[in-house]
Formats: structure tokens, sequence, C-alpha cells
């Protein structure tokens, strides 16, 4: 974030800003959840720098490296296609722009270059991912039980969801669009990919929940730094340095405490980052259950039993693998062999494999919520 913001604005505060905002909602965010999201970021960063790099040493081929490299982060988590689109929508401006200003169709520009690259290795990784199977490709999205209908329907949702669980990302977006659109001729370029990005949101309709709005940091904090150059920048020069001192300082302070609050009182820099439930049944897993145990539950409870690496997620993602494998449910639980099943009473309750399987295996009923094989039984407080 700080190489890409300073290249991006010319400005070292801007890489600094990028840098904390970065540091604090990773931190915030990625020690809970998806680390396949962490990896997502961690590719469209790296996009966005080989881009930023490519449009200040004017050499062509190198978009033609960055096209390439825009379908690879849709290799490595398939939201890299609102990065796609973004580059899309600012390469296609700047080749109208071109034929405009020159007044002939330039077939030696970057854009061309770009969408050369994008197109061999668009072909490449079609043949390579959906012709092979094509509807396992698309179980996902054909089978989404989370997915609003409508691309109007879902933004609205995904808006008030930033507001509501994250008000300071939220804050910080607008900021960012204020300044892009008040100082549209200076920042166009970042403009049109972040236009082109929320186009993608509609476009591809990913769900709702919250924690998808972390793809947009690695873009976000590219803005956040030429928002920080640019308020800087109406002040007057006397007072400019005596304005980034103070912000360094911030910087620090921010950085601090979002460290301090998140490893000594185990508080979350960002409120509400994602749901953290606490509950008696996960005290008594910690207490009675070797970590080594395969423990079944919904994925919404990851974090509670994160020291539990042999964690499955039993909801809607079971299904898809399940179909992908053409693999039944009764022969995944023989496979997985698991011996806790927690907040999960009313799916075995109405799962015929389920039934069978704890019934199979003596399971044991905690609570309502919490199953147990009979060996990791024991008298507590909870089941008294």
């Amino acid at each position: 974030y700080y190489l890409i913001a300073k290249k991006w604005w010319g400005s070292e505060i801007a890489g600094i800003s990028a840098l904390v905002y970065g540091l604090v909602s990773a931190n915030a965010f990625f020690s809970l959840v998806g680390r396949m999201d962490a990896l997502g970021n961690l590719s469209y960063s790296l996009l966005l720098l080989l881009h930023i790099c490519s449009v200040r040493q004017e050499k062509k081929w190198l978009h033609f490296f960055v096209g390439v490299a825009a379908i690879l982060t849709v290799e490595v988590h398939t939201l890299g296609l609102l990065y796609l689109t973004g580059l899309t929508v600012y390469y296609t401006v700047t080749f109208v722009q071109t034929i405009i200003r020159e007044k002939k169709l330039n077939l030696s520009s970057s854009a061309v270059f770009f969408f050369l690259g994008a197109g061999i290795a668009g072909v490449l990784y079609i043949i390579a991912h959906i012709l092979p199977d094509p509807q396992a490709y698309f179980v996902i999205p054909n089978t989404c039980a989370i997915c609003q209908d409508g691309p109007i329907k879902a933004t609205i949702i995904r808006i008030w969801k930033l507001i509501h669980l994250r008000p300071i990302d939220a804050f910080l977006v607008l900021l960012v669009l204020f300044t892009t659109i008040n100082q549209r001729k200076s920042h166009q370029h970042y403009l049109w990919i972040l236009l082109g990005y929320f186009l993608g949101q509609m476009i591809f309709n990913p769900p709702s929940y919250i924690q998808y709005a972390q793809h947009l940091v690695p873009l976000l904090s590219i803005g956040i730094g030429g928002t920080v150059v640019f308020i800087l920048s109406q002040l007057p020069t006397e007072k400019q340095r005596i304005a980034q001192t103070i912000f360094l300082i911030t910087a620090l302070l921010v950085l601090g405490f979002n460290w301090v609050s998140f490893a000594a009182f185990d508080k979350l820099p960002f409120p509400n980052a994602y749901w953290m439930p606490k509950a008696a049944e996960f005290e008594y897993i910690q207490e009675y259950v070797p970590e080594s145990t395969v423990v079944v539950s919904s994925a919404l409870y990851f974090y509670p039993l994160r020291d539990y690496r042999n964690f499955l997620a039993f909801d809607s993602t079971l299904e898809y693998g399940l179909t992908i494998r053409e693999e039944s449910k009764a022969d995944f639980l023989t496979r997985m062999d698991p011996k806790v099943f927690v907040m999960v009473g009313e799916a075995i309750e109405n799962d015929p494999d389920l039934q069978t399987y704890v019934k199979k295996n003596s399971f044991m009923m905690v609570t309502e919520n919490l199953w147990v094989t009979e060996d990791l039984f024991h008298d507590s407080e909870i089941t008294r």
C-alpha cells in the first residue's frame, strides 16, 4: 500500500496514509476470517503496483502484463473480477481519449496492450477452468442462497451494511469519493478505476456480507493517500510542515491503539468488524475437546473455534463441495469422522444423514446446540 500510494500521488505522506489504513483495517479483519480473502487483497495490491509502475514508466509492453495479472487475480479470488472491471474502464476511457486527441485509431496505445494481455490470459483461464466442467464452475453463483436479486437491491443492502457495521470505513469511502470527484481533473486516473470497481460490483453482484467490503481496501487505501495529500495541500506553505508532523504523530498513535487494543485487550479497533458470539458451548469445547478434534459448525463460528484447525463449515459451502465431488453427505461424514457438532441442533433434527451418523457414533447432546461423542462428554456446569 505504501509503495502504490507513494508512486500514485508522488508523495511519501500518501504512502504512509495508505500503509496506516491498510494495517489498521486488515488487522481488525483478517485475523478473524478467510485467509483466501487475504490472498485476494495481496493479489489486487500487486496488480495495482504493476499498473502504476507501468503508467509511470510509460513502457507500453508492461501494460500487457497488467492485463495478464488482472486475470491472475481472478485465479486467486473470484472478486478479482472487480479490479479487472476497474482497469477495463480506465483503459477504455484512455483509449477513447487517445482517439479523440489524435483523431485516429492508435493500435499501439497502452490500452491495446492491456486488452491483448487480458484477452490471451482470459481465453486460457476459460479453457483451463470453465470449459472442462461449466456446471461445477458456476455451482456457487447458480445456487447462492444469500445473493440478492438485482444489482440495485444488492447495492442498497451493501451500502447500508457498510454504514451500519463499519461506520469508519463508510466515512472514509464518502470522503475519498468527495475528494476524487471534486478534484476529478487531477484524480481522474483513480476515479475511473474506482467507478469501474463499483460497476463490477453491480455486474457480478457478490453477496452483501460485510467482509466482502474488505476487497475494496487496496483501492480505498490509495484514495485515502490522495485525499490526505489534497487536504494538506490546501494549507498555507508555512503550516504544511506542522500539519504533516501532526499527521505522522496521529498515524503512529492510531497504529499503536490498533495493536494494543487487539493484542493486549482482545478488543477490535473497528467495532463490529465481524460477529463473534460468546456462548457456553464454546467454553465447553475449549475446556474438554482436544484442539486436534474435527469440529463441525457454521462458518460464522470460526473465530471462537479458531484454534481447532480441523474446523469444518457445515453450510452451503459444504453442499457446493459435495456437488462438485459427486460425494454423498454420509460418505463425507464417514471420511472426515467429526467428533463435535456445535450450534447445528436443528440441522441434526432435519437431516437424515446427520441423524444416522450421530446415532451410529453414539453422540450425546450436551445442549440443544452441542453434540459430542461419548468419550468427550463431561459432567460440567453446562450439562447440569
